[in-house]
């Protein structure tokens, strides 16, 4: 059972003491409840009254008619600083579906603090609003207008059978409203209808109307970037959990769904909801109606517009490869947002901007390196992390604090660690987008970006005892970018069992060797498709490091590409293993590994393995695979070296022959010397 959805008419039209209500129904204090969430949840049924002047909720007043009222259709409207839309239209829409005001309600909700407009709301439509047909709810502001947040806000306040969207512009007809209140008639098990009109800028595209109880299920999704396709999304999210919930629209060629991109993943989703067309009713043009092209003519809401169908389809895929296709599709939406959003709007369009340092504050000097990372409860590592790139040089940390129980900003209170926390996209889709957009605002052309995770740390090569002196020797050598080889610790082969129960407290003591197969190449390792794009002809060197294959047989990209200028165009692979351009260029291949220097990471990722806390929770994400963060290759990886037989996978990395960092064999590697020759049989240079 729920509580009163319509407080707000008490609010708005009758008064409400709170001081009265608890010095008069004790009860509430000793629940540990305001007296509005009191009444809202119990004193209104019981028939208590708001004030001294209104001791009782009597059942025939006008007061309670308008709490009891049950209306069909709920017009949902969000407004944030928007005065004027609502202010033109509101009361035609009122005095148009006057006629049917018994089955409606208007509920406006103010996200701003435009206390002029919400008392000309109150004085103007005061019996409109005193009888229920139109509620005014004053929400908090939203840090930056979203249309998914926005519309989602209506969710525990909407008291009608059927959710309907209606922006602040838009106008609503007595015919429309008739044409509704018919098709939830015909359809009272359910239904989801889009009003388009088929002409973009119309006003018609944004509403979409359903019963409230799959809006409540479904709602907008929150994740997306502020505008665009949010709409679209409700839909067919809808529809893809409910094969047999009909798909209402207007009669028109140029549907919602009607672009090639939709109709391909309709047809390979399998998407068949039965289908109801309807001829268009009478409408009017919005208040502000826009040009057919206005998103093609606008870069950056075309790209939020890729973005977000990205996500849409792919989190209503069927398939592994269906999922992965749709991946590629967000991913190319987010390369075009970080293109196309103004340097000044970046910070606001993606991160939560409370705490967040003016990027004018800071002075970031041309050989500065500062790192960029997005972390995820990753304390264990963060103090250690911090140390040890700190006494490399690193200028500042921009880190990305996905969602962390202990917040990194507790964890590491440093001056020159900056905590951002996003407001749009997902690890999965967002990671590189998150990074790059702190690096287009704090980053001018051609400064030095570092990217790591948090288990990953950098150790310089010989010659080079800092950052900015490595900056230096790159730039003499004409490099915007240097490649790095990840290289998983273990302990030595004789830890003990002792050392292995303080492994989280102390893994940069503990974990001390690395792998080193010194051995000749396998060619199905060095033919496999991960290793021969990596590495191409220079297999060799990942052949002799690389842990995870000799312990498990997982194929990894032990090469990474961390230490960046920041350049227009130029943007971050997921796993940081190339990079992607937007202007022409080409991504780096294995030409990279044609030098004499190399970085190396130091990567304590089988730290997990060895860990029986972090064994038991890595076991537990493998159980929920369905669900991972993790593209879906490395998904698999994690699953063979986190599944079954924890224990006997530590012993087979022990068995692995290794050889201790203080040797430092890393440090002095040069990866051209591990290059194989080519012939006319093997191209690619393996044996």
């Amino acid at each position: 059972m729920h509580g009163l959805r319509a407080f707000d008419i008490i609010l708005n039209s009758a008064g409400f003491d709170p001081a009265w209500y608890d010095g008069q129904y004790p009860d509430a204090l000793r629940m540990g409840m305001s007296p509005q969430q009191h009444y809202e949840a119990f004193g209104y049924r019981l028939g208590r009254g708001l004030s001294a002047a209104q001791p009782r909720l009597e059942p025939d007043t006008s007061l309670a008619r308008a709490l009891a009222r049950t209306p069909v259709i709920s017009y949902c409207t969000p407004i944030m600083n928007r005065p004027d839309d609502i202010r033109t239209t509101l009361a035609a829409n009122l005095e148009e579906n006057r006629p049917l005001q018994e089955q409606v309600e208007f509920v406006i909700a103010f996200m701003d603090e435009d206390t002029e407009t919400h008392d000309w709301l109150r004085e103007t439509f005061a019996e409109d609003i005193a009888s229920g047909y139109l509620r005014m709810l004053l929400l908090p502001p939203l840090e930056s207008w979203h249309f998914g947040k926005a519309k989602n806000m209506h969710r525990p306040y909407a008291r009608g059978a059927v959710y309907s969207s209606l922006d602040g512009d838009n106008f609503v007809t007595l015919e429309e409203t008739r044409q509704l209140l018919e098709v939830h008639e015909a359809h009272p098990e359910g239904f989801v209808f889009h009003h388009f009109t088929g002409s973009w800028g119309d006003g018609s595209s944004g509403r979409i109307s359903m019963p409230i109880a799959l809006y409540r299920e479904f709602g907008y999704d929150e994740s997306f970037m502020p505008r665009q396709y949010d709409e679209m999304d409700v839909l067919l999210t809808a529809l893809c959990a409910d094969p047999d919930l009909p798909f209402v629209r207007l009669r028109t060629d140029n549907h919602g769904f009607s672009s090639k991109r939709s109709v391909r993943f309709m047809e390979e989703a399998a998407v068949g909801n039965p289908i109801l067309e309807l001829d268009a009713p009478r409408h009017v043009a919005p208040a502000n109606p826009k040009d057919e092209g206005y998103v093609q003519a606008d870069r950056s809401m075309a790209a939020m517009t890729s973005f977000n169908q990205g996500l849409c389809f792919m989190k209503n895929a069927r398939t592994p490869k269906m999922r992965t296709t749709y991946l590629e599709l967000a991913i190319a939406g987010r390369h075009r947002v970080i293109d196309t959003v103004p340097r000044e709007k970046i910070l606001a369009t993606l991160f939560h901007m409370q705490g967040v340092p003016d990027p004018a504050t800071l002075e970031i000097g041309p050989e500065d390196v500062c790192i960029f990372a997005c972390m995820k409860n990753d304390d264990l590592f963060l103090p250690d992390f911090y140390a040890h790139h700190k006494a490399l040089g690193v200028a500042h940390f921009f880190i990305v604090d996905d969602g962390s129980d202990v917040p990194i900003g507790q964890t590491l209170p440093h001056d020159d660690v900056h905590v951002f926390r996003p407001k749009v996209g997902n690890f999965v889709t967002a990671k590189g987008l998150w990074m790059e957009g702190l690096m287009k605002a704090y980053l001018d052309e051609g400064q030095w970006a570092l990217t790591l995770d948090a288990d990953e740390f950098l150790d310089l090569p010989e010659g080079c005892e800092t950052l900015p002196a490595l900056g230096r020797l790159l730039a003499e050598r004409g490099q915007d970018l240097q490649a790095a080889l990840l290289v998983d610790l273990v302990p030595r082969p004789d830890v003990t069992p002792e050392e292995l129960d303080r492994v989280e407290t102390d893994f940069l003591s503990i974990f001390d060797h690395h792998v080193y197969i010194d051995s000749p190449i396998a060619k199905t390792y060095a033919q496999a498709g991960s290793i021969k794009w990596a590495f191409g002809p220079y297999a060799q060197l990942s052949w002799h490091l690389d842990t995870r294959y000799h312990g498990f047989g997982t194929f990894d990209a032990l090469r990474k590409i961390p230490l960046i200028r920041h350049q227009a165009g130029r943007h971050l692979n997921q796993g940081f293993h190339t990079l992607h351009y937007t202007d022409g260029r080409k991504e780096p291949g294995h030409e990279i590994w044609d030098t004499d220097l190399v970085i190396t990471l130091r990567h304590f990722k089988l730290l997990k393995l060895f860990s029986t806390t972090a064994r038991t929770r890595m076991a537990a994400q493998v159980a929920s695979a369905q669900n991972s963060q993790y593209h879906a290759r490395t998904t698999a990886n994690i699953a063979k070296i986190f599944g079954d037989g924890g224990e006997d996978k530590l012993h087979q990395i022990l068995a692995l022959p290794s050889r201790p960092l203080a040797d430092s064999v890393l440090r002095g590697l040069k990866p051209m010397e591990f290059r194989q020759k080519t012939d006319r049989k093997d191209p690619q240079g393996t044996v």
